[in-house]
């Protein structure tokens, strides 16, 4: 008994000192219609898991584990400098680290090792998935469109895009399926974790869960386009397919809980002796770990100093209420510019923290316009400075018109080509004091699907602009 009101007296400490990431969690949970709206689900299967396990543990040991705490207080101090640098990500994912090392110093390594696979699942409740969006939307695709043009319907596919007689459907990020898959595979962990059966079996469960999830949402989009083309788009299933999707992600996971209830469970051993609980010494040091990182923070007066920009006007931009929308998409930022030049555009978004708790870099879901426009070809490009570009060639949908791009981003001085890497390098820019994001794409037109044309013109633009954004920004390269 004493050990459950230990749980629940560190439990109410972690929502208190960890407010903050919790309420973020907690509003991807209560959006029911997005990818973690299975998080609560998944927080209830936890505690059912994690409290019962607590019941089999042996008694705790009399003093705390020093390496436990240590591993607690580096943790909590990790989550400290990923909320400093507000990046929600490491801040969310670190939870699970802490409370690993939470159990390690109360409890001892071996009953944490028992409890480990529990907090695991917590994982699923992590908004950390999203990043394989891309990837499931075009496996979706590619197998939708196959399944398309073996169905000999009329239809014109183009890109992620699929032209009826009536109308056009986009296998859209909505349709990434990600839930269907999130969820398949925590359902698999779940019963893996409460079925005592062989190694091949689980590796079995798990692929099957997998195969499953894919499969829903494949089927959902093929059935979805082929009742749009047999109804001429008139059927309220084109706009409306939440519910369906979920029905029909309950039939096909059917035959893996048909499948689940042959499998053996573990039964329920005696209760160890732990009546006694943690001792107080263990539970006070283990609390001052637990909370290093979030006192911490709350000392930290960071102040947030917004960067002294050069004047724009007399470089020959003008300021736009929003970021271009060309096939190449800029993140939202505090400033948006644009440039004509002979026949190139020049777009660059400037950024900066108006507060701690605001990102440096903003977050755009994906940098391609996937309604209009279609990648074709991707490569790099280095400019005679040794500046990186990434040069993109693209296909407006349904039309012969094609637009060569060249991109980068620009984070406290440093540069990249690729967005995930941009987020990553806030950290030592902020911790610079780098207060300055900035992103540029360079477009011109084009009469053919081939971008060498226009290379030269490309790269020389991204100079002057690559000139210009330092001028305006007072940053050089590091």
């Amino acid at each position: 008994m004493a050990t459950y009101r230990n749980f629940a007296l560190v439990a109410a400490i972690v929502i208190v000192a960890f407010y903050q990431t919790l309420v973020d969690l907690m509003g991807n949970w209560l959006k029911f219609d997005e990818s973690q709206s299975h998080g609560l689900i998944i927080i209830a299967l936890f505690i059912h898991l994690f409290t019962g396990q607590l019941k089999q543990l042996p008694s705790p040991p009399a003093t705390p584990n020093w390496l436990g705490l240590m591993g607690l207080s580096a943790s909590s101090l990790v989550w400290c400098l990923a909320a400093m640098l507000n990046i929600e990500a490491i801040e969310q994912l670190i939870l699970l680290p802490i409370l690993f090392f939470l159990c390690w110093s109360s409890l001892g390594l071996r009953s944490t090792v028992t409890l480990t696979p529990s907090i695991a699942l917590l994982i699923f409740a992590i908004p950390i998935w999203d990043y394989l969006t891309p990837t499931l939307i075009d496996a979706s695709s590619y197998v939708v469109m196959t399944l398309i043009q073996l169905s000999s319907i009329t239809a014109f596919i183009d890109g992620n895009s699929i032209y009826l007689p009536h109308g056009r459907i986009d296998i859209a990020d909505g349709c990434s399926g990600l839930r269907y898959f999130i969820i398949a595979i925590a359902l698999a962990y779940y019963l893996i974790l409460t079925s005592k059966t062989t190694h091949l079996t689980k590796v079995k469960v798990l692929g099957i869960a997998i195969a499953l999830g894919l499969f829903t949402n494949w089927l959902r989009i093929y059935i979805i386009i082929m009742v749009a083309h047999f109804t001429e788009m008139e059927s309220s299933l084109v706009k409306d397919h939440e519910l369906f999707g979920w029905f029909l992600f309950f039939i096909v996971c059917l035959p893996l809980v048909y499948f689940a209830r042959s499998l053996p469970h573990y039964e329920p051993t005696t209760p160890s002796a732990t009546s006694a609980g943690v001792t107080k010494l263990t539970l006070v040091v283990s609390v001052i770990a637990l909370t290093s990182g979030p006192l911490l923070y709350q000392l930290m007066n960071t102040k947030v100093t917004a960067p002294n920009l050069g004047n724009w006007q007399q470089l020959g931009y003008q300021q736009l209420s929003s970021p271009t929308n060309g096939p190449f998409q800029l993140p939202p930022s505090n400033l948006n510019l644009r440039k004509q030049s002979g026949a190139t555009l020049r777009d660059v978004a400037i950024h900066w923290q108006n507060s701690q708790d605001s990102d440096l870099v903003p977050y755009i879901a994906n940098s391609l316009n996937r309604d209009y426009w279609t990648q074709l070809q991707t490569s790099t490009l280095q400019t005679p400075k040794q500046q990186s570009l990434q040069l993109n060639l693209y296909n407006r949908k349904a039309t012969n018109q094609y637009r060569c791009t060249v991109s980068w981003y620009r984070v406290g001085g440093m540069e990249t080509t690729h967005y995930n890497i941009a987020k990553l390098l806030q950290i030592p820019a902020l911790l610079s004091q780098h207060n300055q994001f900035s992103a540029a794409v360079i477009s011109i037109n084009s009469e053919t699907a081939n971008c060498d044309p226009h290379q030269q013109q490309l790269i020389d633009a991204a100079i002057e602009t690559h000139n210009d954004i330092v001028q305006l920004t007072g940053l050089t390269e590091q």
